[in-house]
């Protein structure tokens, strides 16, 4: 379909960026959330490292992004400029709000913002650019009812083997339903109304889901000979092959790091936008944007020995990651960049000589990628006070593993040390304990949302449990981890009860540490000349512990743990509901009770030694399988 819409924009020959995970119901498909703050990075990063035109269906922007949100501000600023395009069947906002309320009638309470007076008020911000796309609905229509009868569709090949075995059951109800749904929005609500929705099982009905969403986002890439961003976290079920690679999610990131055009995304939204909208065409940017493009060239022959072969999302990664682990090779830049534009050239010049070293090093950088170790692991560090803090930028720092740069996009900041020995190190700090807006649960949960890590270490402070065999600066590294707080409190059997004393008995789980993890502490333990290690089970709660009858009290719970902390527990339950690897590593400052800050230094101290060490040993670039 020609679309002089997008054809007017394009000023360098490529083709344009759907930004198709504004779409709900992709999210919807695979059971997962909206990752708002990583969104809104990707399109920022977007801005920086392309010169094509973003662009999406305006029912996407209003239904995913917030009318208020920092997402929602920034399409609409971008909107204003050839940057985002916001297009619709109608060139009025009005008329589109109201076709909207026509076609999710039937849906409403799904779409409240199509019915909810001030949300349609504040949507008047909002410029449609009229472009005709075809009729999504009818292409998703047609493609279903012509697969439940057996005709050349586009759905076997948008969905897997699983999927398509799973619905084979249901085709003639599916398209029975398409055939009385004409001129109705054509999503699961769509079927969820009918017997097929009562009925249907939940591997059917995600099966369902994931086969609407992927026509969806082909209708528009077909049409608007579009890329999507690939490797976006939840949806990779909707990641399409292309020669892009400076495309896929995880390789922006890297890139922005590797040239230090991040920190121009940490500046507060207004600024940030206008700035790079500023010199969206400058000599700068489109030097950059030409480098991007020749990098994208030399991993693609790099890795397929020739221009033709297509490449997932996985294996650019893979590339780049193997690239920024040998970049320290690379000359540094000769001073830091005082301005968007310096950076801007600078990144140019980092990115070209990344080429020059691909094409240097062609033969060892592709034995190195065939090998099974080549991934990178990402290793996230959580601590809760002021001393955990310091002490460990100090310790990490005389180990040369130094804060490369700071991200502010989320609640918490979050510090990244780049890549040693194959991982690479990020830093977060919460408050103590695991509950409340800033506790370690909450705090924790948001940074594997933002970085994805493989590995969470608790790392910093603990009191110790067993005097007779423990002494302060002693570490203590967790092979598995209980709940003090979850248990239930009762009066026991009839002794107890005669002489009045409750029974504690512990209740929920108790969670091993990472298996990889605890490996790896071993193994640092093995070659290990510090304080001496104690391997064991931890106590953990929101409690502050200043008491020796408390401490034994807590102590008949687990006999056998050998230390007592504030954070694991929400650490330990944010990281089993993520699939990610934890362990707890923390230097013995007290014996939770008569306590006092003395000891609290040598005990971090001690504690990030043994943390740095396993990093320096290596192993951690080991991702465990599913843990991505």
């Amino acid at each position: 379909m020609d679309s002089p819409f997008l054809d007017r924009f394009s000023t360098t020959g490529g083709k344009p960026i759907f930004l198709h995970f504004l779409n709900r119901e992709l999210h919807d498909a695979v059971g997962k959330r909206v990752h708002d703050a990583l969104y809104l990075q990707t399109v920022r990063s977007c801005t920086v490292l392309h010169n094509e035109p973003m662009f999406a269906n305006i029912s996407q922007q209003i239904e995913t992004a917030d009318i208020h949100s920092a997402l929602m501000s920034e399409l609409i600023l971008l909107s204003k400029q050839p940057i985002f395009l916001p297009y619709s069947d109608f060139d009025r906002i009005e008329e589109f709000l109201q076709s909207r309320r026509a076609l999710y009638q039937h849906d409403r309470n799904r779409y409240p913002i199509y019915f909810d007076h001030a949300a349609i008020r504040a949507c008047g911000e909002l410029t449609p650019i009229k472009q005709d796309t075809g009729n999504t609905t009818k292409y998703i229509s047609d493609s279903v009812k012509k697969w439940s009868h057996s005709q050349p569709n586009d759905v076997e090949r948008l969905i897997t083997k699983l999927d398509s075995f799973s619905l084979r059951a249901l085709s003639e109800q599916i398209g029975s339903i398409c055939a009385r749904s004409e001129g109705r929005a054509m999503t699961y609500a769509t079927f969820r109304e009918t017997e097929l929705g009562k009925t249907i099982n939940p591997q059917e009905e995600g099966a369902l889901r994931r086969a609407l969403s992927g026509l969806y986002v082909n209708h528009y890439v077909k049409n608007f000979r579009a890329l999507t961003i690939l490797g976006l976290p939840s949806i990779e079920y909707f990641d399409t092959k292309h020669n892009e690679p400076m495309l896929c999610n995880s390789t922006i990131e890297f890139i922005m790091r590797f040239t230090g055009l991040h920190s121009y995304l940490n500046k507060s939204s207004s600024y940030a936008v206008n700035e790079r909208i500023e010199y969206y065409d400058s000599t700068e940017k489109m030097e950059l944007h030409y480098a991007t493009k020749r990098l994208s060239v030399a991993i693609r022959q790099l890795n397929s020995g020739g221009p033709l072969r297509k490449i997932n999302w996985e294996t650019m990664n893979k590339v780049v990651r193997i690239m920024l682990d040998a970049a320290g090779r690379l000359p540094e830049q000769s001073r830091r960049a005082t301005s968007y534009p310096e950076a801007l050239k600078n990144a140019a010049q980092r990115i070209n000589g990344m080429c020059n070293m691909i094409k240097r090093e062609e033969e060892g950088v592709r034995s190195a990628l065939s090998k099974s170790d080549s991934a990178i692991g990402r290793l996230l560090i959580a601590t809760a006070t002021d001393t955990e803090d310091k002490i460990a930028l100090n310790v990490l720092n005389r180990h040369e593993i130094s804060v490369v740069d700071v991200d502010f996009n989320g609640r918490s900041s979050i510090r990244y040390f780049g890549i040693h020995r194959g991982v690479e190190v990020f830093h977060v700090r919460s408050s103590s304990g695991s509950g409340g807006p800033s506790g370690a649960q909450e705090v924790v949960g948001e940074a594997i949302d933002r970085i994805r890590p493989n590995f969470i270490i608790s790392a910093g402070i603990c009191a110790g449990l067993v005097p007779s065999k423990q002494k302060i600066g002693d570490i203590a590294v967790s092979t598995a981890l209980r709940d003090y707080e979850a248990q239930r409190v009762g009066s026991g059997g009839f002794f107890d009860r005669l002489l009045g004393r409750e029974t504690i008995i512990p209740r929920g789980p108790r969670p091993d540490a990472g298996p990889l993890l605890l490996d790896r502490a071993r193994h640092c333990y093995s070659q290990w000349g510090g304080a001496k290690v104690h391997f064991g089970i931890f106590l953990s709660g929101d409690k502050l512990v200043d008491s020796q009858k408390f401490r034994k009290a807590v102590l008949k719970i687990e006999p056998e743990a050998v230390a007592l902390e504030m954070e694991g527990a929400g650490i330990s339950a944010v990281a089993a509901r993520q699939l990610k690897e934890w362990i707890i590593v923390k230097g013995i400052c007290d014996f939770a009770a008569s306590k006092t800050k003395d000891h609290q230094e040598i005990a971090a101290e001690n504690a990030f030694a043994f943390l740095t060490g396993m990093i320096k040993a290596g192993g951690l670039s080991a991702v465990p399988y599913g843990n991505m």
